[in-house]
C-alpha cells in the first residue's frame, strides 16, 4: 500500500453482530497486515446513546493525532467535535455504514434530530467514505455531500454451496427491526403456504424486542411455526452450518447502504431477492447483464412473494440464477482492496 502518515480509527462495537462491525474489524485487519502505520481505537459504550458519557473519550482521541477516520455511528452522534477538528486543521474521514435517519418508524421529531446531527458531521469531514455508488449517491442527494470514495465491503472465499434441487431452504440474515423488514416477509410467504419451503430468521432479536414480538405473533397467526424459525444472532461455526443449509437468501430491507449479507452469499454461490432502489441492489450485481437473483420493491410482499414464488416453481430460473452466482462470486471485492481503496484515498487527502 501507499505511504504515509500514522491513520487512527474510531470505532465502537455493537451488543449485537453488525454488517458495520464486520467492516470495521476486517478493514483493521487488512491495515495491520499491509504494514499501515495504523492505530485503532474502540470508544466505549452503546452508540449512539452513550455520546454525552462518552463524547470527552473521543474528542481526547481526536485531538492525539491529525489523520483520522471514525464510524459514522459515533461521528453523527458528536458532529461538534467533527466540526471542531475541523477547525484545528485536522477534518476526520467519516466511514459511513448507515444513517439513523434513514430507519423505519422513528418519530417526525427523532428524524429530524438524526437529520440535523448527521448533516453536521458529514459535511464537516474530509470526505466520507461509503459501501456504495448508491449510498454516495443518497448523501449527496440528502445533504450535499460530493467528497465521497466509494470502497465496497469485501469479502472472504468460501466453500460453494450446492443447494437442494427444490431450492426451498430460505434464509433471512438480519436483526429484527421494521427496517429489515421481517414482519413484510413474513406476510409474503403467507401467500405461498401452499408450496414447500422453510425459512430462517437469523440476527439480532433484542433490538427491537417490540417488532421481535409482532413478527412473532405474525409467524403464529399466519399458521407458519413450524416453517418460519426465529433463531437469534449467529456467528462462527454455527452461521456457517446456516449458510451451507441455504437455497436462497431473501433480504427485505427497506433501507440498505450495501447490504453485506448479499456478497456473503454469493460468495459460497447462493442467489438472492433484495430490495429495489437500495444498496443492496448494487451489491448483487451483474455479470454479462445477468442478476443473481432479482430486485423487488421494498415494503412490497406481494412483489417478494410472486419472486420467491417464481424461484420455487421454476427449475430453469433457478439453475439460471445459481450459475450466474457462482460467476458473481469471482467477480467480488477481497478485503485487501477495500483497504487499499479507504488508504489512498486518505493519504492522497492529507
Amino acid at each position: 500500500m501507499t505511504e504515509g502518515p500514522s491513520i487512527g480509527m474510531l470505532t465502537w462495537t455493537s451488543p449485537v453482530p453488525t454488517g458495520g462491525n464486520v467492516y470495521d474489524d476486517r478493514l483493521a485487519d487488512e491495515l495491520v497486515a499491509a504494514g499501515v502505520d495504523f492505530r485503532r481505537h474502540r470508544v466505549r459504550g452503546t452508540w449512539p446513546s452513550d455520546s454525552e458519557r462518552h463524547r470527552g473519550e473521543v474528542a481526547r482521541a481526536l485531538r492525539s493525532q491529525p489523520v483520522w477516520l471514525i464510524d459514522s455511528i459515533v461521528a453523527c452522534a458528536v458532529p461538534d467535535l467533527v466540526v471542531e477538528a475541523a477547525h484545528r486543521g485536522h477534518p476526520p474521514a467519516i466511514l459511513l455504514h448507515s444513517l439513523l435517519s434513514a430507519e423505519v418508524g422513528l418519530s417526525d421529531a427523532d428524524r429530524l434530530q438524526y437529520q440535523q446531527l448527521e448533516a453536521a458531521a458529514l459535511r464537516a469531514a474530509r470526505l466520507v467514505i461509503t459501501t456504495s455508488q448508491w449510498t454516495a449517491d443518497d448523501l449527496r442527494r440528502r445533504y450535499g455531500v460530493t467528497e465521497t470514495v466509494v470502497a465496497p465491503p469485501g469479502v472472504d472465499r468460501a466453500a460453494l454451496v450446492t443447494g437442494t434441487p427444490e431450492g426451498s431452504r430460505l434464509l433471512c440474515l438480519a436483526s429484527l427491526t421494521p427496517t429489515k423488514d421481517q414482519l413484510g416477509l413474513v406476510v409474503a410467504l403467507s401467500r405461498i403456504s401452499d408450496l414447500p419451503w422453510s425459512a430462517q430468521l437469523v440476527g439480532g432479536d433484542l433490538v427491537r424486542p417490540d417488532y421481535t414480538a409482532a413478527v412473532r405473533d405474525a409467524i403464529r397467526q399466519r399458521r407458519l411455526s413450524n416453517r418460519v424459525t426465529i433463531t437469534g444472532p449467529r456467528t462462527g461455526a454455527e452461521l456457517e452450518q446456516i449458510w451451507a443449509q441455504t437455497d436462497l437468501l431473501v433480504l427485505t430491507s427497506r433501507s440498505e447502504t450495501y447490504g453485506m449479507v448479499v456478497a456473503e452469499a454469493l460468495s459460497r454461490g447462493i442467489p438472492a431477492i433484495v430490495s429495489s432502489g437500495t444498496g443492496a441492489a448494487e451489491a448483487l450485481g451483474h455479470v454479462d447483464g445477468k442478476a443473481p437473483g432479482i430486485a423487488v420493491p421494498p415494503g412490497d410482499p406481494e412483489a417478494t412473494a410472486a419472486a420467491v414464488l417464481g424461484w420455487l416453481t421454476d427449475p430453469r430460473l433457478r439453475e439460471r440464477w445459481r450459475i450466474t452466482a457462482r460467476a458473481r462470486r469471482d467477480t467480488l471485492t477481497p478485503w485487501a482492496r477495500c483497504a487499499s481503496l479507504i488508504v489512498t484515498a486518505m493519504i492522497g487527502r492529507t
